[in-house]
């Protein structure tokens, strides 16, 4: 398991990655600005890459395979996601999401939400975790609304949510042994699958 989550940067991980940021810089105008997270124009200029967080993620059929004793490790699927936060000075501003596909990097997702959840968790959980200093890596279920924060420490793995969630025992940025998660996932997916079913998105709350 040791390094299972360690980053590995290609040089052309990174350009793409730079080709979203290229890419979000000239989408923001003085038309545009309004429906974005920067200040003004001048911020365009001054944005940068973040560091990249490698995004495994979780499918409902996925959370039903998992039973006690197998790992949580062998529950996400290795398919080369990452998400960059975009930053101006301190402050996130939007994000490049990027994904292997047929072993060439793409842009998949300028401007999603995950960076905007998973970077502030980690920051508050670096300062908590002063001992530990990463890294961390995001568990994304789209089918249940949820980002989680997730590491490695002393041949165990974590996992904490970055938000309240109303189906969930843990709390925001609790982080717990990632079998504890994942058991609580199961617990609720029945919920979920149903309300994917046309007539009963009123079922969740």
């Amino acid at each position: 398991m040791a390094g299972f989550f360690m980053l590995h940067c290609a040089k052309d991980q990174q350009a793409t990655a730079r080709m979203g940021l290229d890419a979000i810089n000239r989408l923001v105008t003085a038309e545009t600005l309004q429906y974005t997270d920067y200040k003004d124009l001048s911020e365009v200029a001054k944005s940068r890459l973040g560091d990249p967080m490698k995004v495994y993620t979780l499918g409902l059929d996925d959370i039903d395979k998992y039973a006690d004793g197998k790992t949580a490790a062998q529950l996400f699927r290795e398919d080369d996601s990452f998400v960059y936060p975009v930053y101006v000075g301190d402050e996130i501003r939007s994000s490049v999401a990027i994904q292997k596909v047929g072993g060439k990097w793409e842009i998949m997702e300028l401007g999603g939400r995950i960076a905007f959840s998973a970077e502030p968790g980690k920051k508050r959980m670096l300062e908590v975790q002063k001992d530990f200093k990463g890294p961390y890596f995001v568990v994304y279920v789209p089918a249940m609304y949820l980002i989680m924060l997730g590491y490695e420490n002393d041949g165990k793995l974590y996992l904490a949510p970055t938000h309240d969630h109303p189906d969930l025992k843990i709390k925001p940025l609790e982080a717990v042994v990632a079998d504890v998660a994942l058991r609580d996932l199961k617990a609720n997916t029945r919920k979920y699958r149903n309300a994917l079913v046309p007539g009963n998105r009123d079922e969740i709350k």
